[in-house]
């Protein structure tokens, strides 16, 4: 990936130019664990494998993501799941560490998790003003 400074005029309100969404497993409970909104979940896996939820877990909010890995040795737990509710903003100075990327054909899945989610906090927000 390729990056380049950008001019000042270009940030606006809206915009977002470098956040990352969450993988987490919740100690291992994915979205069984209690307080998890699981409509603003999906699993996240390897390509290869195949996306599963765990016994008893409720229906997750978005369809499964394929991740292809790029570093040798690292592996996607079964409970991975994504928070599409919960954007990262990564700073300039933050050392990160690439384990891989999403499958191009599934980012359109992507895209559409985070825009019903954002969508969905923007219209709750004005809804209670």
């Amino acid at each position: 990936m390729r990056y380049r400074v950008e001019p000042s005029s270009r940030f606006q309100p809206g915009e977002i130019f470098k956040v990352h969404w969450p993988i987490l497993t919740y100690g291992g409970k994915a979205c069984k664990k209690k307080g998890v909104k699981a409509d603003k979940h999906g699993i996240i896996h390897e390509r290869g494998n195949k996306a599963r939820l765990l016994e008893k877990e409720p229906a997750l909010g978005f369809k499964p993501v394929r991740v292809e890995m790029k570093e040798d040795g690292e592996k996607l737990s079964k409970e991975s799941r994504v928070n599409y509710s919960k954007l990262v903003t990564v700073e300039h100075n933050v050392k990160v560490f690439f384990i891989g990327s999403v499958v191009y054909n599934d980012w359109d899945l992507v895209r559409d998790a985070v825009n019903q989610c954002w969508n969905k906090k923007n219209h709750q927000k004005q809804r209670h003003r």
